[in-house]
């Protein structure tokens, strides 16, 4: 990819909200949060998402969907964040 296209995605990703970001002690960034509305989303917002996920993703940072009317209990947080079963 060349400069010109990663500063475009650089300047979309820029434009987009994250529900939640976990950092660690140094504020690295372990993962991304992001709630769904429902199943029946704009394709706009659908498509945002999926650009949220491959732009984090390619630069190493989980991306965990969550379903905002079934929220993770406190147990599983940890889990979803590391990535561990």
């Amino acid at each position: 990819m060349g400069g010109h296209d990663r500063e475009q995605r650089a300047r979309r990703l820029d434009q987009l909200k994250l529900d939640v970001v976990v950092c660690n002690k140094q504020l690295e960034i372990i993962a991304v949060a992001v709630f769904s509305q429902d199943e029946t989303q704009e394709p706009a917002l659908l498509d945002s998402a999926r650009f949220i996920e491959e732009c984090l993703g390619s630069a190493g940072i989980r991306v965990i969907r969550i379903d905002r009317t079934a929220l993770p209990r406190h147990h599983r947080v940890r889990a979803l964040v590391y990535g561990r079963a």
